[in-house]
């Protein structure tokens, strides 16, 4: 499969490591033509946010990875490779109080594309001693999604840290959410094997079968999320 850099995560579950064959040809959409532009994919996402009204500014030279400006002390940072291996992480800057109940519905809507307003249903708002983010696990596995904890040790200092890691167990989709104490969010989509056309004979090769609309499903995604579930990271 195409060598592609994988972006630091915190999450638990990486990204497939596609081995060296070579770069994705990229069709653009409506043209028929084949084109190797790197980075054309996270260009077009972000085109496409531009349109829903964020401001974007480009964070890497390759183009893979911009920052998202919507309002107040959030960071929210966007990478997509050329391959289709999508991540989006939003971290907060200040110390204000974290609704558990938007974590949720934010990590609803990025797993399950389900629209509307989301019923508290968890059990654990009320619970003594519970960390936030016990209370979005436990409202995420109310809502039947899978829900696990992963736990990073560090062997040098001693210490440990954990999250909770969300998957939606009713689409195929190599998709996660996760989500820290500090209210800390990382979404990861690794849509390749939707996305791609692949060729086996003579040799092995593959393409984005339709950039343009896997750009329009991955911008609609995040625009829908950042403007539902929290409005403070809508459009300035």
């Amino acid at each position: 499969m195409p060598a592609q850099a994988k972006p630091m995560t915190r999450c638990a579950v990486p990204a497939r490591d596609r081995g060296g064959v070579a770069q994705p040809c990229i069709e653009t959409e409506g043209t028929g033509t084949d084109v190797n532009q790197p980075g054309e994919l996270m260009r077009t996402v972000g085109d496409k946010l531009t349109a829903h009204g964020f401001r974007i500014r480009q964070q890497d030279e390759e183009g893979q990875s911009v920052a998202i400006i919507g309002q107040r002390d959030i960071r929210c940072e966007l990478t997509v490779t050329d391959s289709g291996y999508v991540q989006w992480e939003c971290s907060r800057r200040d110390d204000g109080e974290i609704d558990p109940k938007k974590l949720a519905d934010l990590a609803t809507i990025l797993l399950t594309d389900r629209e509307g307003t989301f019923p508290q249903a968890g059990d654990g708002y009320s619970v003594a001693g519970i960390t936030l983010k016990g209370i979005v696990g436990r409202e995420l596995k109310a809502r039947g999604l899978d829900v696990a904890v992963e736990v990073y040790a560090d062997e040098s200092f001693y210490g440990s840290a954990a999250e909770i890691v969300a998957a939606n167990p009713e689409t195929g989709e190599d998709a996660t959410v996760c989500i820290t104490d500090d209210g800390s969010v990382v979404w990861q989509w690794d849509c390749w094997l939707e996305a791609a056309t692949i060729t086996n004979h003579p040799v092995f090769s593959w393409r984005l079968t339709n950039p343009g609309e896997l750009a329009s499903t991955i911008a609609n995604k995040i625009a829908r999320a950042m403007t539902q579930a929290m409005p403070e990271l809508a459009p300035a």
